[in-house]
């Protein structure tokens, strides 16, 4: 349970529906039973966070060519789409983003952007961060004065931000163009 709602129970449902969906990862509320996995329906298997780390089950491999993610693409002129991004072209990205920012291991990123923009995700973002070795902050509240908490406290040496919208002729500030 996160703000009231049950992303257990979601992903339960989820799973139900599918014929692909193979593992959940469930973080544990306190006091929670954090014990072995839980079958779900239509077979899935949910497993508490700290079993990351158990031996893998074996399993088939994706080809480099699949669909890794589905990333809405961005602007305002119009609706957003979902694009298509494969395993290797976002690996070669994230890899030659993170490359030329030289992200190395003792990296500490500070993810305050949402997921779902390329930015944050993967150019380097979070994903080209942790496969430099580097640690990832992610933060629930993106508001200025969190976010510099999280720098002071975590030592965040690298980050993605937007830049604001310049104010308008009445000194409102301008609608963000994306």
């Amino acid at each position: 349970m996160h703000r009231g709602f049950d992303h257990t129970e979601m992903a339960a449902r989820i799973a139900a529906g599918s014929t692909s969906l193979r593992r959940i990862f469930t973080l544990a509320a306190p006091g929670e039973r954090t014990g072995g996995f839980s079958l779900l329906p239509g077979g899935c298997l949910a497993f508490p966070l700290h079993t990351v780390d158990e031996a893998p089950v074996p399993e088939s491999r994706p080809d480099a060519c699949d669909a890794a993610f589905f990333l809405p693409s961005g602007g305002t002129a119009a609706p957003p789409r979902l694009i298509g991004r494969t395993h290797d072209d976002y690996a070669h990205q994230l890899h030659a983003a993170a490359g030329t920012l030289g992200l190395a291991p003792d990296d500490v990123r500070l993810a305050a952007l949402p997921a779902q923009c390329d930015l944050a995700l993967g150019s380097p973002g979070v994903l080209g961060t942790l496969a430099t070795g580097g640690t990832v902050v992610l933060l629930d509240d993106p508001a200025p004065e969190a976010a510099l908490r999280a720098i002071a406290r975590h030592g965040v040496t690298v980050t993605s931000v937007t830049p604001a919208s310049p104010p308008t002729a009445s000194g409102a500030p301008a609608t963000s163009p994306g």
